[in-house]
């Protein structure tokens, strides 16, 4: 919270009564740094109650420790991509197919486009137009001149240059840090003398959370190195315990969404997310699920490796495999179908809801079926979750969307039995908490603060 404009945003607590009342008397401030470093204002956010250090306390709520981020150290990060990486869906020497360009029709029109892998790899042209037929269930056409020498295919990804007005494109660098849990009193002599910081890369580390092994779970961005000549730009999951160590990604290693976050563990194991992109102005995207995963993965539908999209996932003639496979493209052997070595295979990131459709909700431009933000898993397996139901522009600055709270839980299953697909999920609005005219935000179930 900050008290006004000019303020830092601090992380502060309170108490409630029986009935859910403010407690008078009970708001504490918890953190208490500088105002500035190096010239920027200093921030604390996205505070989580976490197990204290000693197991001998484990009893003792007043034990426990805190963990957030902060922009302490004063650095600053590269923070815009340097052009927009994508797979093609096919194409014609003079057009791109692409379900993942979800822009409003000619947003991208009169930008350089440049072929760095794949059919016509080193080939440059411009966008003269390009048309969203998300919401017709087929994908964008991105018109080119000149020609390329050869029609696109499934293995040719493609760099569009980026925005110039947006570059070099700094902000503030994050690092996750945890601090001890005051007593009433005590609040700025517990900051000074227990402040530990756990991440020290110099990136954008942000929305911590813990597992229930007890990592410390966040989205980190990477942003200044390419791979096989392509720009990565990666805001994913990482872990790292409590002392610091072991700094480890998980899923969104190679990914077609550029950000992944508040990522947070169902009690089955299974994760929730949010897949999004660094342009979009109202904080949302898509909601989706993924695997308990040991470490990095590589999902089949991705612009960074030669992988080629699953049988099933959007394919024109809409065939699905018995189980699960690619088809890869291997040196000296052609495209060959490959399975994967796990007979229970789950998507990297499997979206709650279409990407495609008149329906589709989708994690950049235009999005028929609204966004979702800041989920939040229940006891009972569903997800407590900011919504917006209506079509939305990501990139609108003038949409004014009116989130709401809902609560999304599966029909039956979270998967389909063809292993491609999310099952049949309801949402439902929740009135008691929701109003009409303001935006309702990061959602929590109030509960009793178990260790």
């Amino acid at each position: 919270m900050r008290r006004n404009e000019e303020d830092n945003f601090n992380i502060y607590e309170f108490a409630l009564d029986e009935n859910l009342n403010y407690q008078n008397g009970s708001l504490r401030r918890l953190t208490y740094g500088p105002r500035e470093a190096n010239g920027i204002r200093v921030h604390f956010v996205y505070p989580e109650y976490m197990p204290g250090l000693d197991s001998r306390e484990r009893f003792d709520l007043s034990k426990v420790l805190i963990i957030f981020s902060s922009n302490l150290t004063g650095h600053i990060t590269a923070s815009e991509r340097r052009g927009i990486l994508s797979e093609a869906d096919g194409g014609t020497t003079e057009t791109i197919l692409d379900y993942h360009r979800t822009e409003a029709n000619n947003t991208l029109s009169g930008r350089r486009i440049y072929v760095v892998s794949g059919t016509n790899k080193g080939r440059w042209s411009r966008i003269v137009s390009h048309t969203n037929q998300i919401a017709s269930n087929r994908p964008t056409v991105i018109r080119v001149k000149p020609p390329f020498p050869k029609p696109i295919d499934e293995t040719s990804v493609y760099i569009i240059e980026p925005n110039p007005r947006r570059l070099p494109g700094f902000l503030p660098a994050y690092s996750v840090y945890r601090m001890r849990y005051a007593e009433a009193g005590k609040e700025e002599e517990v900051f000074r003398k227990t402040l530990n910081r756990i991440t020290f890369n110099s990136e954008q580390n942000l929305n911590p959370a813990m597992r229930s092994a007890g990592e410390v779970f966040f989205t980190s961005l990477r942003n200044l190195q390419y791979r096989a000549g392509k720009p990565v730009y990666n805001a994913g999951v990482f872990r790292v315990h409590y002392n610091g160590c072991d700094f480890h990604p998980h899923n969104m290693n190679r990914s077609a969404y550029p950000i992944v976050t508040d990522n947070r563990e169902l009690p089955s194991g299974i994760e929730i997310r949010v897949g999004m992109d660094p342009r979009n102005l109202w904080g949302g995207g898509a909601i989706m699920f993924s695997d308990h995963q040991f470490g990095p993965d590589i999902e089949p539908d991705n612009p960074v490796d030669n992988l080629v999209k699953p049988y099933g996932k959007r394919r024109l003639d809409d065939r699905v495999a018995s189980r699960s496979s690619v088809r890869a493209i291997v040196p000296g052997e052609g495209t060959l179908d490959i399975r994967h070595s796990a007979f229970r295979f789950l998507r990297a990131n499997m979206p709650f809801f279409t990407d495609v459709g008149d329906r589709a909700v989708t994690p950049t431009g235009v999005s028929p079926g609204g966004f979702f933000r800041d989920p939040y898993p229940m006891p009972d397996g569903s997800v407590l979750v900011s919504h917006y139901p209506d079509p939305i522009d990501h990139f609108d600055p003038d949409a004014n969307p009116d989130t709401d709270i809902y609560v999304v839980r599966p029909r039956v299953s979270l998967q389909k039995e063809d292993e491609f697909h999310a099952g049949e999920m309801i949402k439902t609005r929740l009135k008691s908490c929701s109003s009409r005219g303001a935006a309702e935000i990061y959602p929590r179930p109030i509960s009793v603060r178990l260790k």
